[in-house]
């Protein structure tokens, strides 16, 4: 599980949380992922986390499910969630999946998720 930690990034910008997910994804490293972000946004104030998602080319229905189940948890802790970077496919993938849209938003580009949490 150490291993997920040095490949996943979590940085915080202003009163964001940023995340890098490599690519593979794997549920070891989501998980770890919730618990780090649980962490951050109890220790901070942190209205928002954007999760980069450029360099992930290929996704399954239960790396969404982990990634739903992760915006669902900083929406209790108050802060928003927003998916930048989707590659085509993996948009299409998304488009097509019973996900509950209510809990993300969505940017093409970073700076157009940092503008979206000023």
């Amino acid at each position: 599980m150490q291993q997920c930690s040095l490949r996943t990034s979590v940085s915080q910008v202003r009163n964001l949380l940023i995340v890098n997910l490599p690519f593979p994804l794997s549920d070891a490293m989501l998980n770890d992922l919730a618990d780090q972000l649980r962490e951050r946004l109890v220790k901070r104030s942190c209205r928002g986390v954007i999760i980069d998602l450029t360099a992930v080319a290929l996704v399954d229905y239960g790396a969404f499910q982990a990634i739903e189940n992760i915006a669902r948890c900083n929406q209790v802790f108050g802060a928003t969630t927003t998916l930048v970077g989707l590659q085509a496919g993996v948009a299409l993938y998304l488009a097509q999946c019973p996900f509950d849209f209510g809990l993300m938003r969505f940017a093409r580009t970073m700076e157009k998720a940092l503008q979206m949490h000023e």
